[in-house]
């Protein structure tokens, strides 16, 4: 892996052949290498993923949305 930098204080985002993934800090992959970018709301811990220009949402276990929007625009609550 090719460390890109931490999202939040749990997670840090990677790099592996070119697609980006995330570990927890431990070591354990919790979003797979497989999309182009991933961003996160840190209040919720929803990942936003971002493949061939489409974004969707994944949390810690699995796929939520598949990448099928143009746009996501995350509401963190007021915070």
């Amino acid at each position: 892996y090719v460390g890109f930098g931490t999202l939040g204080e749990n997670f840090v985002k990677v790099s592996l052949n070119n697609k980006i993934g995330v570990l927890n800090k431990k070591g354990k992959i919790i979003v797979p290498c497989q999309y182009d970018d991933i961003k996160m709301n840190f209040y919720t811990e929803i990942f936003i993923i971002q493949e061939k220009g489409l974004f969707g949402l994944r949390n810690l276990e699995k796929l939520l949305v598949s990448p099928k929007y143009a746009e996501i625009i995350t509401d963190d609550g007021g915070r």
